[in-house]
């Protein structure tokens, strides 16, 4: 994906905010014979950023900051679920992002967009074998543990 944006829909700086990402995922799934399911999903995206316009305008530090405007983060995500009989489920994921320091953009003490952590969720779907109305209805708890935490 590709975009270039005017920040808080400002054109006076003539400039535009630039943003490219290019990004890859795989999944795999399998059914067993009992009707459960086995599923693995994973996901790479790297983001560049040139916010010219937002430094120009002031929106970003200064106006005219040196080193303001490119940026990048990287995003990696990964889970595995298990669904028994396509009613009740658990998956357990972990997630990392990274990217350039800066503390003009990041407001915390490491002046930076750098996280990790793990996510787990339950599902319970009541109809999930076939046998009810023709209604798709899932509940479901997630907690996210985060690894690293950065400090406002």
């Amino acid at each position: 994906m590709k975009t270039a944006i005017y920040p808080e829909r400002d054109a006076s700086a003539g400039l535009t905010d630039r943003y490219s990402d290019v990004g890859v995922d795989a999944s795999w799934q399998k059914t067993t014979g009992s009707n459960d399911v086995l599923s693995l999903q994973t996901s790479y995206t790297h983001e560049s950023r040139n916010l010219r316009a937002s430094c120009a305008l002031g929106f970003i530090g200064q106006i005219g900051a040196p080193n303001c405007a490119d940026l990048y983060i990287d995003e990696w995500r990964g889970d595995v679920g298990y669904h028994r009989r396509n009613k009740v489920g658990a998956t357990i994921g972990a997630f990392s992002i990274s990217g350039d320091s800066n503390p003009l953009v990041y407001d915390n003490r490491a002046a930076a967009p750098d996280s990790n952590g793990a996510i787990f969720q339950l599902n319970y779907s009541p109809w999930g074998e076939g046998n009810g109305p023709l209604a798709n209805l899932q509940v479901g708890l997630q907690y996210t543990a985060y690894g690293n935490r950065l400090e406002e």
